[in-house]
């Protein structure tokens, strides 16, 4: 049985996220990270996890993940993720990729022709992420990170899903016609707009000397 998703589990130590500039991140964009390949484990309901998401956040996920079952029993994948996203409407994510007139429906139009017949876990506790998901969760801890919140929400995950660039999730916004620079710039935008009206980051706690 896979152990549960912890910090030191996840990918490669990222770098340190306030020492990037924006042009770093931007250049990051479509880049993908080649380094995180294998599937882990993620508990949602885990109290004890330094993994932490918002309400929306949390929400998108679930809906990742019973996709994911829907279609074949994989482990969640980009395409999953883009797809809960998608359906959280009211979320910072939800209202950049609804200015790309991308449907969920669209979406899951490409997941059942890849599914396959395959049974599918029945407890969402411990469902498995794929290597792509994984560098998403990952990029989107240390998005989180650069902002200076504790929560990871559903901006920080587009975006890193966008940044990794290797996906299919990325792969679909692609042939959908969707200019993923442009998304990222929206994002980043609707994201600042709602730390200034009361997103307020929180400090990061020193490390023990």
């Amino acid at each position: 049985m896979s152990e549960p998703l912890k910090s030191g589990d996840l990918l490669v130590q990222p770098e340190n996220p306030q020492t990037k500039t924006q042009a770093q991140r931007d250049q990051g964009i479509g880049a993908g990270n080649g380094n995180i390949n294998r599937p882990v484990a993620l508990d949602l309901q885990d109290p004890e996890s330094d993994i932490r998401f918002t309400k929306e956040a949390k929400t998108a996920l679930e809906i990742a993940i019973a996709m994911a079952k829907k279609h074949g029993g994989k482990p969640v994948c980009s395409e999953h993720i883009l797809y809960g996203l998608l359906n959280v409407s009211d979320s910072l994510s939800g209202r950049a990729l609804s200015q790309t007139k991308v449907k969920p429906a669209s979406v899951e139009l490409f997941l059942r022709s890849a599914s396959v017949a395959e049974p599918a876990p029945e407890d969402m506790r411990g469902y498995l992420l794929g290597g792509d998901a994984c560098r998403i969760l990952e990029g989107a801890r240390e998005e989180a990170e650069y902002d200076r919140e504790r929560l990871i929400d559903t901006d920080h995950l587009l975006l890193a899903l966008i940044m990794d660039g290797s996906g299919m999730g990325d792969l679909i916004l692609r042939q959908l016609n969707v200019n993923l620079f442009d998304l990222g710039a929206v994002l980043l935008s609707l994201a600042e707009e709602q730390r200034s009206k009361g997103r307020a980051p929180a400090p990061l706690e020193k490390e023990p000397d």
